[in-house]
């Protein structure tokens, strides 16, 4: 598919009005709410990367696109005003998942320095500097969200802020959702210069779904969804952003979320929905935790699972989708044997993990869930880092959470525990983990840490606070 080359203003938002937006940002607010307003409005409003027609690519370095240059804008920013982050998370077993994720590329690299010859092609073998190059692209786009979100994001305060931040800007993002259902995806286009994705991908039920500048509809689906989660939240808190008005609020998300006519979101925020009115706080923790656990182990499990059935249940809703679900079944079948062929470091880059006729040596697959293209590259190593660094603290908050510590648990970070998880499913059909994905994750690893660490005063010590009080008050 062509994709024409990137109009001025691409270059001017990503390297001009950016850098500035986000050093106003910092200076303006505290530093909960401007570290979570420099990974989320470049999200929701920077160019969708160009590919390979995008010209600034430095060596060793990932693209300059919006995945990178927001990270690097960060790290400047934390340099410029002397902010410690800790890059090496050690809580339990989290140093571990770090490890596996920062180790995999190496290893993948040197597992796989033969080439893949066919008839009519060849594959070249993977150099040790490619190893770098993948080293450094997932550490900025990946590892460094993490690890901000670690060091700064995990007060009950910066898991409020993150979610009024989702539902104010999923306010403004709305409007050009609603938008672009009637007139058609177009934003992307008139403002940075081409079309990011397959337009075709973006026609349902005789309408659009938005695109905005996310590059898919899914991704936008899912960001509605966030916005739905988080003012249903806000309206459940009788916050004072939505007091008087919560539940019209939710019902204007709710159809929004509908016109985007995606299924998975719909489902993904009926499931939040569900949890949060029938289960309590550690009810719902246990199921987050399970589905975290199943999800990181899903390229052993998934030959158990009754994919035919989920078919059969879609078939009855749409046909058109039920076979678009079934084609991805059978690729991942076709990939998951591919990859079970180097099951610990994967088939590395270039598209080593894809299968190809073994005459012609034409692909004969196509890859959409994130889960088997992580696996089939990077093998079990590289899926336990990039997938345990999401799951991980969803399934280490639960195991802290006890009667000592639930008092000081806030409705906040649950939610964040929910979406979080709702990321984590939807790496099973799709590929949508981003920033905000893995700031999140940091943020709850380390209020799992405070959690472990929390020890609630005692008779004795309130005694003593209240005597120093008294007398502090009465030399006053």
């Amino acid at each position: 598919m062509y994709i024409p080359p990137p109009n001025s203003f691409y270059y001017i938002a990503l390297f001009v009005i950016w850098p500035f937006v986000a050093y106003k940002l910092f200076k303006r607010y505290n530093l909960e709410k401007s570290v979570i307003l420099i990974f989320l409005l470049p999200y929701l409003f920077l160019p969708v990367p160009h590919g390979e027609l995008t010209p600034i690519k430095l060596p060793l370095l990932p693209p300059l696109d919006k995945e990178a240059v927001p990270v690097f804008i960060a790290l400047w920013l934390i340099y410029l005003n002397k902010i410690k982050i800790d890059y090496l998370p050690r809580f339990r077993i989290s140093l571990i998942f770090c490890l596996a994720f920062l180790f995999s590329p190496f290893l993948t690299v040197l597992t796989n320095m033969d080439p893949l010859v066919f008839p009519t092609r060849q594959i070249p073998g993977l150099k040790f500097t490619e190893a770098l190059s993948i080293f450094t692209a997932v550490y900025i786009k990946v590892y460094v969200p993490f690890v901000i979100g670690y060091a700064l994001l995990g007060s009950n305060k910066a898991h409020e802020e993150f979610v009024k931040l989702v539902f104010i800007f999923g306010l403004v993002y709305s409007v050009l959702m609603l938008y672009e259902v009637r007139m058609s995806p177009q934003l992307h286009r008139d403002v940075y210069g081409y079309f990011p994705h397959d337009w075709r991908q973006q026609l349902r039920s005789g309408g659009f779904r938005p695109v905005v500048f996310l590059g898919h509809g899914l991704l936008v689906a899912l960001y509605g969804c966030l916005s739905a989660v988080a003012a249903f939240v806000l309206w459940r808190k009788k916050h004072e952003l939505v007091k008087g008005k919560g539940i019209f609020i939710v019902l204007y998300f709710c159809l929004v979320l509908v016109l985007c006519k995606t299924y998975s979101a719909i489902i993904y925020f009926l499931l939040f929905v569900a949890l949060s009115l029938l289960l309590g706080v550690k009810n719902r923790l246990r199921v987050v935790s399970t589905v975290s656990l199943l999800v990181l182990l899903y390229p052993m499990i998934r030959g158990f699972l009754p994919l035919s059935e989920i078919t059969e249940f879609f078939a009855g809703l749409d046909p058109a989708r039920a076979q678009s679900l079934q084609f991805r079944f059978d690729n991942e079948d076709i990939l998951l044997d591919k990859a079970n062929e180097r099951p610990l470091f994967g088939w590395g880059t270039w598209g080593r993990n894809r299968v190809f006729d073994p005459v012609t040596g034409v692909d004969q697959t196509v890859v959409d869930g994130i889960w088997i293209l992580n696996y089939g590259v990077f093998g079990w190593l590289g899926y336990l880092g990039t997938m345990g660094l999401i799951a991980y603290p969803l399934i280490v908050i639960n195991r802290v959470l006890n009667s000592r510590n639930e008092k000081s648990f806030s409705q906040y970070t649950l939610a964040l525990a929910i979406v979080l998880m709702i990321f984590l499913i939807d790496q099973i059909p799709n590929a949508s983990l981003n920033h905000l994905s893995y700031l999140m994750a940091g943020a709850l690893l380390a209020r799992a840490k405070q959690l472990a660490e929390f020890k609630p005063i005692t008779a004795s010590e309130l005694a003593q606070q209240r005597v120093t009080t008294e007398n502090s008050n009465g030399g006053t």
